[in-house]
């Protein structure tokens, strides 16, 4: 059991390295990153961090950035649009 806890912790790790990478690189590393911290979040079945949830696009796994993504505010939700696959992400906010 503590073999798997200790995976997962490094997994996590490794996530935030990859974003924090992602957020310093341009678009097409960025975009590789973030296929690299989805495939060790299901590897491992972690769950995504809070604070990296709503910073790609889940259907295309674009790295979101000011040219990337179009946010809007609207009956109380947060609308993320992919302006790479025009994909509508919503995030309530009340």
């Amino acid at each position: 059991m503590g073999d798997k806890s200790k995976l997962k912790t490094r997994a996590l790790e490794r996530i935030h390295i990859l974003f924090s990478n992602a957020a310093k690189a341009d678009q097409k590393t960025a975009n590789r990153a973030v296929k690299l911290a989805r495939t060790i979040q299901t590897k491992f079945k972690v769950r995504m961090p809070e604070q990296f949830r709503y910073r790609f696009c889940k259907h295309c796994l674009t790295y979101w950035n000011s040219t990337t993504v179009r946010i809007r505010t609207r009956n109380g939700k947060v609308v993320f649009l992919c302006r790479v696959c025009k994909h509508i992400r919503r995030k309530p906010y009340r």
